[in-house]
């Protein structure tokens, strides 16, 4: 916004930062006690467990009580994931 407001000291302060800084605020109040970052890079060497010679892999994990599945990647032996997320605790 290139609209200008004069503050009460007198000096012009632009309303795009006011807005920014507002955002910015709220993005504080949100805290987390802790963050988690899962990176899936790859998998190699896998054994073959299908009857077609290759192997249909994905990745399972627990946090707490919840449980996650990553994608399947089908018919590889070595498969990139280049998979990542966050989850957050309160």
């Amino acid at each position: 916004m290139t609209t200008r407001s004069t503050g009460s000291s007198g000096d012009t302060v632009s309303l795009a930062s006011v807005a920014s800084a507002a955002d910015a605020r709220k993005i504080k109040v949100q805290q987390w006690g802790s963050v988690l970052t899962i990176v899936l890079v790859e998998g190699s060497s896998l054994l073959p467990k299908d009857e077609n010679g290759f192997s249909d892999p994905y990745v399972k994990f627990q946090l707490g009580k919840e449980k996650y599945k990553s994608k399947v990647r089908f018919f590889l032996l070595h498969v990139l994931f280049n998979y990542a997320d966050d989850y957050y605790e309160s």
